[in-house]
């Protein structure tokens, strides 16, 4: 079986042409209501992220505090250059624990005009990371683990996957269990001011 169908199925559901028009019109009918689906199994994880993707109309912020080069990282960024290049406005804001040796992949994603690439708390590029979480303990120890994707503020995907192949069954060796939520109502509201008050946070 296609282990991915549960979770495409579910978000794609009744909508039509591939947009958020059902699910804008059962918002508004339930415009108090927030409503919550767990996504326990790691393909369907990472099928629902592909999914709201594609999906997306308008806007696309996502937060991680790991985003790995591997096969699921690249086929999201994949993912994301491609709805860049439908118009949709794509912000990515990630940790810098994981991005030594990747400032030219990053760097490369940000010419795209409708990308923009924040990096929470970075290490200097003119010394060694161990040197530095050593002696600025306390500074460059302070690190962001949240992590959501939001979809045109009216569905978000929250929880404890990071992007890699370990969180989403990809990698035959390791696979963490983990669990995460796809959300829509008036708390993803609450995501995105989250979101924004880190990526406006000098």
């Amino acid at each position: 079986h296609d282990p991915g169908e549960g979770a495409m199925r579910y978000i794609q559901g009744r909508w039509q042409d591939n947009n958020l028009a059902y699910m804008a019109a059962v918002l508004e009918q339930h415009a108090d209501e927030d409503g919550v689906h767990l996504l326990v199994d790691g393909v369907n994880a990472f099928a629902a992220r592909l999914a709201l993707i594609e999906l997306a109309s308008t806007s696309i912020d996502v937060q991680y505090y790991l985003f790995h080069s591997d096969l699921t990282g690249k086929m999201l960024a994949i993912a994301l250059l491609n709805a860049a290049d439908n118009g949709v406005r794509v912000r990515l804001l990630i940790d810098d624990i994981d991005l030594s040796g990747r400032d030219y992949v990053l760097r490369m994603m940000d010419m795209h005009p409708n990308v923009e690439i924040r990096i929470f708390n970075p290490f200097s590029r003119l010394f060694s990371r161990t040197l530095q979480l050593l002696s600025r303990f306390g500074f460059m120890t302070r690190r962001m683990h949240n992590k959501s994707l939001t979809i045109d503020s009216l569905m978000t995907i929250v929880g404890g996957r990071n992007i890699g192949d370990e969180y989403f069954s990809a990698n035959p060796l390791v696979e963490f269990g983990d669990l995460d939520a796809l959300v829509v109502g008036p708390v993803v509201n609450e995501v995105s001011a989250s979101f924004d008050e880190y990526w406006n946070n000098k």
